[in-house]
């Protein structure tokens, strides 16, 4: 789970916790989304999660992210399949093929 505090803004990175694996990683993350996330923050005032869920103060479910994501590939209109773990791939891929990693 994500905290503010993961948000590392001067450095333009994101930190995240015993990822898969149950390993610590480093992404970077661009300045327009700090910038979202910042808006975020200010307008949601999450209590200790950066993205929380139903209830203050507790985290965003992943089933409930699956439904937004897929609620979203639907609207686009995505024929293939699509899934979150797939988007978290292409990332890498694209960060592997512009040279940043």
């Amino acid at each position: 789970m994500l905290i503010p505090a993961d948000l590392q803004r001067e450095r333009k990175l994101l930190r995240i916790r015993q990822s898969k694996g149950f390993k610590d990683r480093v992404v970077p993350i661009s300045e327009k989304l700090i910038g979202i996330v910042d808006t975020y923050l200010k307008h949601y005032k999450p209590e200790r999660y950066l993205f929380e869920g139903q209830y203050s103060g507790s985290s965003y479910c992943a089933s409930s992210l699956n439904k937004v994501f897929n609620e979203v590939v639907k609207r686009a209109g995505l024929k293939s399949e699509v899934t979150l773990n797939g988007l978290r791939h292409s990332y890498a891929t694209h960060l592997l093929e512009s040279g940043r990693i």
